[in-house]
């Protein structure tokens, strides 16, 4: 099923206007909200460590977690501990060894097990993880940043991505995405992750829910 996720970075970050913004999310029906994660050293910027997952929750989200961090295995165990249906983690900065551990640790916990791929990383590099994930997170933009544009290119590494992953393996694009692009990818992505959405731009993304429905794949948001 077609998934569009809002990113909580942009979003307000006090309790009361970002409950405001929740409430907009629940009229426009959508489901799940993308929670990135930055420790300011696998890439350069920071981001949440946990804050406002309670309130999301107790609205009746489903929460997705992107970490975007150094020390994985850390914040793996860390955020296991929180009510959330998927966790996804940069592989570029472990190994496969301990990546397999890691993803098989996420299982466990009955939370589906993730990798993300930077937009310049060979999808062929972690193939033999394909096989033991849920999920795969393509970035469309470099990760640690939001606010940039598409990259392109990643219209096409989507449509490779989904020729090499086993068909249980849902695929989400991660930045830049809008109405133009979701819509030229929109066969092969499963979830988009929409991280500029405001109240400013609630239009926006009733624009974007409109052309994914178009594709006769959306049953419902």
């Amino acid at each position: 099923m077609k998934l569009i996720e809002p990113s909580l970075l942009a979003f307000s970050k006090n309790t009361v206007e970002l409950q405001q913004e929740l409430n907009l999310l629940k009229k426009q029906n959508i489901k799940s909200i993308h929670y990135d994660v930055m420790d300011g050293l696998f890439v350069n910027n920071t981001a949440f460590e946990g804050e406002f997952i309670d309130l999301i929750y107790q609205n009746k989200f489903t929460i997705t977690v992107h970490l975007m961090v150094q020390d994985v295995q850390a914040y793996v165990n860390k955020f296991l501990k929180y009510p959330i249906k998927a966790l996804t983690f940069q592989c570029e900065a472990i190994d496969i060894k301990l990546a397999t551990k890691i993803l098989r640790k996420i299982r466990v916990k009955n939370v589906m097990a993730g990798i993300a791929l930077k937009p310049k990383t060979d999808i062929q590099t972690y193939a033999s993880l394909y096989e033991k994930i849920d999920l795969i997170t393509l970035m469309s933009v470099e990760p640690g940043k939001g606010g940039q544009l598409f990259i392109s290119e990643s219209t096409r590494k989507v449509r490779e991505l989904r020729n090499v992953l086993p068909k249980k393996v849902i695929i989400q694009m991660d930045g830049g995405l809008n109405d133009i692009n979701s819509f030229l990818v929109k066969k092969d992505v499963d979830w988009f992750v929409m991280g500029t959405f405001s109240k400013e731009n609630i239009n926006k993304l009733k624009k974007i829910q409109e052309h994914i429905k178009n594709s006769n794949l959306l049953k419902k948001i």
